[in-house]
This record gives structure tokens, C-alpha cells and sequence, in this order.
């Protein structure tokens, strides 16, 4: 039979009547509509609407490469979110999982009788597409190890402060240790893993306050667009230019950025560069709370076909998936071209090594500026580079808020020759500024006598996002000190070098010690006098929490710092060597990354910490104190003790040191927290010191003090404020500056007990001869502090 019959007849109302009838009878199912008008789609004008609504869907499938076998992930229909395979597996195998839950329900409930048949049934664990936006895979859960908490922890310094005053102990030789497995000082401390972070804009209102006639309200630059160049952080871009319509493009938003921004932009600049950010550059900050794997974000695979979400979830896809964005509005320019004024350059870096040069009539890859940079805070300043070649552009304006890319500016300025101006605060709600770089280069090198480049290094030695800033210590604090003197600081230059020279390494340790107003020599000195002030204070606060670092996690905390100062230092070359992170600051924990914070001990000898309870003189090794050849001190319960070192003179001070102990401490918890350690009492919470050992001596064990509950709250402030750059940070001058002049004339002072460090601990260090050396060494010099405190 002919074909064209066949189609003509398969269409025609007859056929369609029939074939339902035939259905209906087949399925036992009567119907009063088998009619002519029931089959409506045979008319020709439907088959036509059909046909075009057929090859429309066809056409927007086709770039979703269903079929092909390219993309191996499973994404929902053109907003190309990720399902994660843990939830296709699972309604994928929802019929056998079924059918084995029946199979197992008739067997235990109707023919064994195992079962009640009322029980209730375990479905297990029932996963949806909608849950793709919650869902977080099971993690394997570690054992929950008990930690000492900061209460415990100050209990224990306390104690030490008491004992080292009957057994004449050096304090400098306990307060080099940290108390705690993360420096508090460093470490963020809601998750003692991740670095601490605060506000890094605060250095731009010290800049302003320095360089106040380099900090423009209004543009002076010149405005003939053919001698001027734009740089653009395209992330800065996609976020304060988000889509206005809901269900369009990535395409529709790409032509969108063109008309009603990028055309705008090129009556003042001939040239635009828009520089993004790589999808590994979150790799890089791992270690602060913003950008932290604790918490699964839904992933995305998108394209220029692609449906945006607008609002508060584009802002949410941004946050989790910005290089997957960019890339796709990338993608869409290279095709829109043709949209831009003529005579116009638009160059597009980023998220990948490539560069492309976009023209009004053609767009070809530029290999000058083909380059591995990660982020797009160094990349910028390569293609300055690269515009600074042309000898008909006389100034670069670059467009971001990131205080990174402001002191790499200032840094790198004297480099171009040519004007640098950084336009930042691009919000509506925000007052402009305009700072101009080269000038503030220019003073530094010609007023101050330093390179600019090191006000990178100490913008990282006070914090960026891959290294800590410092508790206690701002950023205008760190920057006030430097300015101070900056001639002494000369070998932070080289803190770009890796390993870092012991030069660097001094240097930056002496400038920090002067952030507090000291003159003592090491950060551990630092740490016993703020210690002893703190002592003498009515203040509620813990040690740990006004302690600057030590001398030891400062040092790693600056090989950190020379990381980070390596990868900005290499700016302007195409490629950078990225420094290994192992070694430098950084370990391998069960084959993962992190941070390695000291390579200390946590905790002083603990042996220092005996006391005994005699009841005969402490005459005989019965005794826990005359058994390790220690004197007894006030926290033992001796009766008619003879083994004590401590004359009359002293015995009023002590008194005095351990009520104000157990005071300061029954300020720092509750009479309820007692069994969970938030009220320590100096002397009668842990008996006999036993139970300090279990937990002062396990430091292989990743330990780091809990907080108390009624100090989280406290504590918790600054680590909850670091959204990047936000304008109403405050200066947390009141924090910072509380212990700025502690008295350290308390290390001066005499006590009238002969210290005999030595002859107490050769027996513990029978078996290291290097440390007996140290002991015999150190007894040669007499160790005298004195503990005053006044009437009240």
C-alpha cells in the first residue's frame, strides 16, 4: 500500500475514532466523547502549531546534550543545577527497595508472625529531586573526643602561676606553650580548624587617614576615552549587576551587561578589560569560614542557554557557583560581539587560562595574556601590564571593592608608568572613592623611604584571606606601628622568599611586639607579662583570649604569609609558580590539607603540676611532691609540712594570688556548668592533679578548648562578622586596646625566695642530655618575679 495512504489515513478522524473505540473495549472503559471533535489535534492547523512547538522544544533540548553522552552528571532542565547521584540512585532504585520491603513485610508479619503487623515500617531513607538544594551526603562520623574547656584551661594556668611561685619556676618557660592544640589567638573559634577572620576594609579607613589628599569624592582623571583603559573584577561585576527578569538566559542577562553597563563605560575608556576569577580559587581560601567545605552548596552546570534565578537566589548561586556563571556569560559574549560600539576593545580573562579580545566585528584569543592565575585579584594586574605597552593610554582605572587588589595596586604602581586610580564603594548607597595609587606609591618610596610592595607583606601579616589576622592586633594598629619607624622593618621585603630567612622571620616578630608597646625581646615575654596584668585584673576574661601569640605559631603564621606573598609578588609574569603548601605553614592530616599551626608542645611539662596530700611531714617517696624531688606548695593539703620553700615574706602574697584565682574564676561560669568545667575552681576542682593529667598530657590527640556556653557569645563576634568588605565595620579600638600598656616593670620585681630551677628538674631530664645543658645554663642566671597585688 502506498506510504502517503497510510499517513493520510493514520490522521484522518475516522482512524482516531476507531482506535479509541478499540482502546476503550480493550480496557473495559465506556466513553460518550468518541467523537469527531475529541480529536481535534488531526486538523490541520494543530498538526501545523504542533509541528512548530515540536521542533522549538527539540531546539532548546538539543543544547542540553540529553542524549550524547557528553555530560555525565544529572541536571534538571536548563537552570542546569547538579543532582547529586546519591539522589538518582536512590529513586532509581526505589522499585527494588520496594518490592524487598513487601516481600520482607508478608514474610515477617503474615506468614511468620515475626512482626506485629502494626509496627511501623522502616522505608529507609526517601530522597527527592526537590531535596537537591538540602541535601548533604552522610559524612563519616569521628568520635567524639571530651575537650578541656577555656574555664579548665584557665583553672590550669592559674594553678601554674601558684605553683611557679613555691617552686621557682621560670614563667617564660610555660607561657612559650599555647594551652590549647590551635593558637586562640589565630585560629577562628566556632571551628578551631579554619584561620580567623575580621573585616579587611578597616586598612582602607587607615589609608584614608593617612593619604587623605590621595582619596577622591570625584574622578580627575583625564577624560579623552582614547588615553584611557577600564580593568573590571567581573565577579564585582555579576554581583552588583544582577538579572532584573525572571526565566531568561544566560544569554538575554550577557546582552543585558552590554547595553545598560559595558556601552555606558566605553564613552569614558576605549579599552575594557573584565578579569574573572577561576573556579580553584576557592581552593586557596578553604581556610576561612566563607569559603569552607563544612557546608555542601548545591552545584551547577550551566550554559548560555541556561535559565537564571534572580533575587535573593541568584545571590546564593553566586556564592557557590560564581565561575560557573562567569564562564557562561563569557561564552555568551564571544558570540555577541557584534553588539559593541566600533572603535571599542573589550578584552574577557577568566575563569579559565584564556584571554579573549572582543571587537565589533571578530574575536580572537590574545596568547600575550593567556595565563594560569587563579584568582582574578593578580590577574588584574597583568593586563595592566600588558596596557601599559600602549603608549597612546595614560591612566587605568580599575573597579573593585577587594582591599587585596587596592594594596597590590599601591604596591605594583611605580612598575607601569603610567596613572593608577582604583574606583571602589561602586555602590548607589555608598559614596564613591577614588584613590589614586601612584601617588600614594610615589610617597611611600620618595617621603617614607620603603618600597610599596612591602605594604603587601604587611597586609597579609595582618590578615587576607589565606592567613590569620590576629586577635588584639587590627590592621591600623599593625600599619600605626610600622609607620612609626618604617626604616626597621626594611628586611620584611623579602618575605616573598621561601623558606623564610631567619631575617624576616625577627623582623616581623619585633614589629608585632611593638603593636602592644613593648620592649621585651620575644612574643613569649610578650605573653607572660600580658599574663601577669592580666592576673592583677578584675577582668572576667580568659588567658587565652587576651594572649598574643607565640614566638613559635607567629613563625608559622609567617610562613603563611610567605605563601601568599610569593603568588602576589609574581603578578606580572603570565604563569606563576605556585609555592608548595606542605612545609610552608601547611599539612597533610589523613591526606588532606591543613593548617599546621606550631610544632610545640600544647601544654608545659605537666609533672610541675604535682601536689600531694601528706599527713607526715612529706619526708618520704610516698609522697607524690618529695618522690619527683619537688617542694610542696599552697595547693597541697600538708599537714605539719617540711618540704615546703617558702619563706613568711611570701606566704601572704600567695594567699592573696589564689583568693583572687578562685574570685576571677567563679566569675567565668555558673555554679551549674561545674560538671561540664565552666566553674573550675583553682584549687579544689581536680583532685590531686590526676585528672588534669588525663587531660593536659594526651597532646597527640587533636585537641583544642571547647567554649563554655556563657562565653560564646562573647567570643563569637568577631568570627561572625567577615562578610567581605562591609562598610559598617568598626574599628574595635575598645577590644584591641585594652591591653596595649600592660606594666611590665611586674617581670622586674623581686621576690624573696631564691629560685633553684635547676636542682628541681635534672632528675626529670636524666635521660636528654641537650636539656640538661639547657637547665645549667639557666640556673646561672637569678629568676626573680614578685606577684603584688593591692588591698582590694
Amino acid at each position: 500500500m502506498d506510504a502517503n495512504l497510510i499517513e493520510k489515513w493514520t490522521q484522518s478522524f475516522a482512524f482516531r475514532a476507531l482506535l479509541s473505540t478499540i482502546t476503550s473495549e480493550i480496557c473495559g472503559y465506556e466513553t460518550g466523547t468518541n467523537n469527531i471533535d475529541s480529536h481535534r489535534e488531526c486538523s490541520p492547523n494543530r498538526l501545523t502549531m504542533d509541528s512548530d512547538d515540536l521542533n522549538l522544544m527539540l531546539t532548546k533540548l538539543k543544547s542540553e546534550k540529553l542524549f550524547c553522552g557528553v555530560e555525565q552528571q544529572f541536571r534538571t532542565l536548563f537552570t542546569g543545577k547538579i543532582i547529586h547521584i546519591n539522589i538518582v540512585n536512590n529513586i532509581c532504585s526505589s522499585y527494588e527497595r520496594g518490592f524487598t520491603i513487601m516481600k520482607k513485610y508478608i514474610e515477617d508479619r503474615l506468614m511468620n508472625s515475626n512482626v506485629k503487623i502494626e509496627d511501623k515500617i522502616d522505608f529507609g531513607k526517601v530522597l527527592r529531586i526537590i531535596d537537591a538544594d538540602k541535601y548533604v551526603p552522610d559524612a563519616s562520623v569521628s568520635k567524639k573526643v571530651k575537650l578541656p574547656t577555656y574555664n579548665q584551661i584557665e583553672a590550669f594556668i592559674r594553678r601554674l602561676f601558684l605553683i611557679s611561685e613555691s617552686r621557682m619556676i621560670k614563667l617564660d618557660t610555660l607561657f612559650i606553650h599555647e594551652f590549647s592544640e590551635q593558637p586562640v589567638s589565630l585560629c577562628n573559634k566556632t571551628n578551631a580548624k579554619l584561620l580567623y577572620q575580621s573585616s579587611k576594609s578597616i586598612l582602607q579607613k587607615y589609608l584614608q587617614e593617612k593619604f587623605d589628599t590621595e582619596f577622591l569624592q570625584a574622578p580627575t582623571w583625564t577624560s579623552d576615552s582614547n588615553q584611557s583603559a577600564l580593568v573590571l573584577d567581573g565577579g564585582l561585576l555579576l554581583q552588583q549587576s544582577p538579572p532584573r527578569e525572571q526565566k531568561r538566559t544566560i544569554t538575554y542577562y550577557a546582552a543585558e551587561l552590554i547595553n545598560r553597563f559595558i556601552k555606558d563605560q566605553f564613552n569614558s575608556h576605549d579599552r575594557i578589560d573584565i578579569i574573572f576569577d577561576s573556579g580553584d580559587s576557592k581552593q586557596l581560601k578553604q581556610f576561612i569560614e566563607r569559603h569552607s567545605t563544612r557546608t555542601t552548596a548545591t552545584q551547577y552546570s550551566m550554559n548560555e542557554d541556561s535559565i537564571l534565578c534572580v533575587g535573593e537566589d541568584y545571590n546564593k548561586l553566586l556564592r557557590s557557583n560564581r565561575s560557573v556563571v562567569a564562564r557562561a556569560v563569557r561564552d555568551s559574549w564571544l558570540k555577541l560581539y557584534p553588539k559593541l560600539p566600533n572603535g571599542k576593545t573589550m578584552f574577557v580573562a577568566g575563569p579559565d587560562e584564556k584571554t579573549y579580545l572582543l571587537i565589533n566585528s571578530d574575536c580572537v584569543i590574545v596568547d600575550d595574556l593567556t595565563s594560569n592565575h587563579i584568582e582574578a585579584d593578580t590577574r588584574i594586574f597583568l593586563h595592566i601590564k600588558h596596557i601599559s605597552h600602549f603608549e597612546n593610554i595614560t591612566q587605568v582605572i580599575v573597579q573593585a571593592t577587594d582591599t587585596d587588589i587596592i594594596v597590590l595596586a599601591i604596591g605594583f604602581a611605580v612598575e607601569f608608568g603610567i596613572k593608577l586610580y582604583v574606583h571602589c564603594s561602586t555602590s548607589r548607597k555608598i559614596q564613591s572613592k577614588y584613590i589614586d595609587c601612584s601617588v600614594i606609591a610615589r610617597r611611600c618610596r620618595d617621603e617614607y623611604k620603603i618600597h610599596p610592595m612591602i605594604l603587601i607583606v604587611l597586609h597579609a601579616i595582618s590578615g587576607c584571606d589565606t592567613t590569620s589576622f590576629i586577635r588584639n592586633i587590627s590592621k591600623q594598629k599593625l600599619f600605626r606601628a610600622f609607620y612609626k619607624q618604617p626604616s626597621d622593618y626594611a628586611d620584611l621585603i623579602n618575605m616573598y622568599v621561601i623558606p623564610t630567612t631567619p631575617e624576616c622571620l625577627s623582623c616581623a616578630e619585633r614589629l608585632l611586639i611593638n603593636c602592644v608597646n613593648s620592649s621585651l625581646a620575644t612574643l613569649d615575654e610578650v605573653r607572660t607579662s600580658q599574663a601577669i596584668t592580666h592576673l592583677r585584673s578584675t577582668s572576667s576574661q580568659s588567658f587565652l583570649n587576651i594572649l598574643s601569640p607565640t614566638t613559635n605559631s607567629f613563625h608559622y603564621h609567617c610562613k603563611r604569609v610567605a605563601v601568599q606573598c610569593n603568588i602576589w609578588f609574581q603578578s606580572l609574569f603570565n604563569d606563576i609558580d605556585y609555592p608548595e603548601l606542605i612545609g610552608n605553614g601547611y599539612t597533610l592530616i589523613d591526606g588532606e590539607v591543613a593548617i599546621e599551626w606550631k610544632s610545640t608542645p600544647s601544654m608545659p611539662d605537666t609533672n610541675l603540676m604535682i601536689t600531694c596530700t601528706c599527713h607526715t611531714g612529706c619526708a618520704t617517696k610516698r609522697y607524690k611532691c618529695f618522690k619527683h624531688k619537688m617542694k610542696c606548695t599552697i595547693l597541697c593539703k600538708c599537714k605539719s609540712c617540711e618540704n615546703l620553700h617558702v619563706n613568711s615574706q611570701n606566704v601572704v602574697s600567695l594567699q592573696r594570688l589564689e583568693k583572687s584565682a578562685k574570685k576571677t574564676t567563679r566569675q567565668m561560669g555558673t555554679p551549674d556548668d561545674s560538671s561540664e568545667g565552666g566553674n573550675v575552681d583553682m584549687v579544689n576542682a581536680v583532685e590531686e592533679n590526676d585528672s588534669v593529667n588525663e587531660f593536659l598530657t594526651n597532646n597527640d590527640s587533636d585537641l583544642f578548648c571547647t567554649q563554655d556556653d556563657d562565653l560564646r557569645d562573647e567570643w563569637c563576634e568577631d568570627d561572625s562578622q567577615m562578610h567581605e568588605d562591609s562598610d559598617d565595620d568598626e574599628d574595635d579600638v575598645s577590644t584591641e586596646d585594652s591591653f596595649d600598656d600592660y606594666d611590665e616593670s611586674l617581670t622586674q620585681q623581686p621576690l624573696s625566695v631564691e629560685y633553684r630551677f635547676a636542682s628541681q628538674l635534672l632528675a626529670e631530664y636524666n635521660d636528654d642530655p641537650q636539656t640538661q645543658t639547657d637547665i645549667h645554663s639557666g640556673s646561672q642566671r637569678s629568676i626573680e618575679y614578685a606577684y603584688e597585688f593591692d588591698n582590694k
